[in-house]
């Protein structure tokens, strides 16, 4: 396991944070005209992880410009998984859905990415170290405080990571604008579905690592969509086939 030294902030990521993930809150900063009824609940959280709480006129410097809602935390960084930390902890029954996110550079896509991701139900998320968003605050903060109680492993090498996988007996279906029709694709059994870079796409080197490539029909004159949009739409695709076979 490892860990990133960053900042959160906004009410919810840094409530969900002490919840999920107390260990890695070093002191909590609030701005003293909060109101009465998020310091104690924030208090509340707090005391019982063990944290500092530490009132302040201001936030620092590097949280100027972010929604804080007047409070934030430092912390240590949400913990990160090996790949096989993260594939000991899959279910066997039903089949384990996960995701593999390769090199996503804005945070706030990578955080809206892993917020569809819980939603969705993905039992886990395999990222790219390199040429990667961080994650930090930003990530933490758009995932609506998913990113600190989902089951993410980051590897240096992505092509191997699928190779394990696949392995395991993992199915690999990679996002492109050139794949199969969404809607004809067989997303059930164990699955990943692989998201490439948001204006390259998925490298040509882990392209050939894929079993199959899919695709999202879209409307005359529109291109694609967002990768955090596209991520979504695939996600609960996955979840809608496996629902329709229990």
């Amino acid at each position: 396991m490892s860990a990133n030294h960053d900042y959160i902030w906004g009410i919810h990521p840094l409530c969900e944070q002490l919840r999920s993930q107390p260990q890695t809150v070093t002191e909590v900063l609030l701005l003293k005209e909060i109101k009465a009824e998020v310091l104690g609940r924030i208090k509340g959280l707090a005391a019982r992880a063990g944290v500092r709480i530490r009132r302040v006129d201001r936030l620092p410097r590097a949280l100027h410009g972010t929604r804080h809602q007047g409070v934030a935390a430092r912390i240590k960084g949400f913990t990160t998984l090996t790949l096989a930390e993260l594939t000991a902890r899959l279910p066997q029954d039903p089949a384990p859905l996960i995701i593999a996110i390769d090199r996503v550079q804005d945070p706030g896509n990578m955080g809206a990415i892993i917020r569809s991701a819980a939603g969705a139900g993905v039992d886990g998320i395999i990222i790219s170290r390199d040429q990667t968003a961080p994650l930090g605050g930003t990530v933490l903060k758009t995932s609506a405080g998913c990113a600190a109680k989902t089951a993410i492993a980051q590897v240096t090498n992505m092509a191997h990571a699928l190779e394990t996988i696949k392995e395991k007996g993992f199915w690999v279906h990679g996002a492109a604008s050139d794949g199969a029709p969404l809607w004809q694709t067989d997303m059930r059994g164990p699955l990943c579905i692989l998201l490439g870079n948001e204006h390259h796409g998925i490298r040509p080197l882990l392209r050939k690592k894929c079993d199959f490539m899919v695709s999202i029909p879209m409307a005359a004159g529109v291109e694609s969509l967002n990768v955090n949009a596209a991520a979504a739409v695939l996600f609960f695709e996955a979840g809608r086939q496996r629902m329709v076979t229990k």
